[in-house]
């Protein structure tokens, strides 16, 4: 039996409203997980000394906005069981798992996990769960760059309100290199702590620009986010943005075929990629990047000690305390998961980035190009950042591991879909 003319408007009444749905419960989720970033941030600011290890008012402050954000993500699975069409649920359960390795190497280790772990991988799942039940579509990540418009103007606004907290003095004495040294050893940090935490969450928002229509929009969020990133001297960050931009306009020429555009993109993607793997490995200067070379060779001697398994995270504490040295990152996506996990971890984590490209190759073959951006701008800032945010209570999870799900999860946008039903919906005798 065909449908008839008022089912059919029945039935795209109803699906519009679920689809309003939709939207308003990833708008809401991801409001609150950019607060699970922004609000901690915030609060060690103007509460805290602006270390690295964060007091108890500022993790309080990290614990409630979080539990919020699972509660929330809770009521989004509750709400949506039972659904019609929904996806299998391998997918999500992979990428927990995926995410959760460290804690495995942990195990295998013999070391004993911690409650916190537990929690951190049950938070995280539920939060995956959500994302995937919503279902989201490309078009509402560009909420992404009405963040990192607050998030620079808020930067902004502290350096000239409150310059003694916004910015940070770079403390490496010799390795502090030419190009930072232009700043005067002054780093806008904004309401973070570190100046390259700051670079990372602003060019992480620069793809999403791209998904609002109107010029006056984008250049508007760029006026936003490109100067307070500029005054953070975060490199790679703004390598990545530079190279982002260029791709986007290289993308847009329509007299460039699509077979070149993907063959360039996947000269980037090697290419960038071959950087992240090698630079650290060829590396023999100590004072590179300020001081990064040091890092790299120090951290590739010890993973050597345990190349199956790594050394865990909290390697780097009972490294400084030995010796003196101190760093809480491998400053290198490559070697911060060798370190942590050794080489379980890591293929585990390629697993993982795996099917982020995937599903971003997925949309570049369709003509969309932000969640290719998006990818880009993480290969690149893995050169000189451990950059791998995946679980929950990590202080830059947002950053990363949110946005990871909610690309892997995605659907093609709404008018995409409406034209493959228009196309698709059978016609009535009298039409034929």
């Amino acid at each position: 039996m065909l449908p008839t003319p008022g089912s059919i408007v029945s039935r795209a009444v109803s699906s519009d409203k679920t689809e309003r749905a939709r939207r308003k419960e990833f708008s809401l989720l991801s409001s609150i997980a950019f607060a699970s970033l922004l609000v901690p941030g915030l609060a060690g600011a103007y509460l805290g000394d602006r270390s690295e290890n964060e007091g108890a008012d500022v993790l309080i402050v990290r614990f409630i906005v979080l539990a919020v954000l699972v509660v929330y993500a809770v009521h989004v699975c509750l709400s949506r069981r039972g659904e019609k069409g929904r996806r299998s649920v391998g997918i999500p359960l992979l990428i927990i798992f995926l995410v959760s390795t460290l804690q495995v190497t942990e195990i295998l280790r013999g070391e004993v996990g911690q409650a916190t772990d537990i929690l951190n991988i049950a938070a995280t799942g539920i939060v995956f769960f959500a994302l995937w039940a919503i279902k989201p579509q490309l078009e509402w990540l560009r909420v992404f760059a009405v963040y990192g418009a607050i998030v620079g103007g808020i930067a902004l606004l502290m350096s000239v309100a409150t310059p003694s907290i916004a910015f940070m003095t770079n403390e490496l004495g010799s390795f502090l290199g030419s190009y930072k040294g232009e700043g005067g050893q002054r780093l806008l940090a904004g309401p973070f702590a570190n100046a390259n935490s700051l670079g990372l969450v602003l060019s992480t928002c620069v793809p999403f620009v791209f998904l609002w229509k109107k010029t006056s929009a984008r250049l508007l969020f760029l006026l936003f986010i490109v100067p307070p990133l500029w005054m953070t001297f975060a490199r790679t960050s703004l390598i990545s943005v530079g190279i982002m931009l260029v791709f986007a306009f290289l993308f847009s020429r329509k007299f460039i075929s699509i077979g070149v555009k993907k063959f360039v993109a996947a000269l980037i993607i090697v290419g960038i990629s071959t950087v992240v793997v090698l630079l650290p490995i060829l590396n023999t200067d100590p004072a590179f990047l300020t001081g990064r070379g040091r890092i790299w060779q120090t951290d590739l001697l010890a993973w050597s000690e345990s190349p199956i398994l790594g050394l865990g995270y909290g390697w780097y504490a009972e490294h400084a305390m030995f010796t003196g040295f101190a760093h809480t990152s491998s400053h290198n996506m490559m070697i911060t998961l060798l370190v942590h996990g050794g080489l379980f971890y890591l293929l585990c984590s390629l697993v993982f980035v795996g099917l982020v490209l995937a599903a971003s190759w997925r949309h570049l073959n369709a003509g969309r190009i932000v969640p290719f951006l998006f990818f880009i701008g993480f290969l690149t800032t893995g050169i000189s950042e451990g950059n791998w945010q995946s679980l929950i209570l990590t202080p830059l999870f947002m950053l990363r591991g949110f946005l990871f799900a909610a690309i892997i999860f995605s659907v093609p946008d709404r008018v995409a879909n409406r034209d493959r039903e228009v196309t698709t919906a059978p016609r009535s005798p009298s039409a034929k």
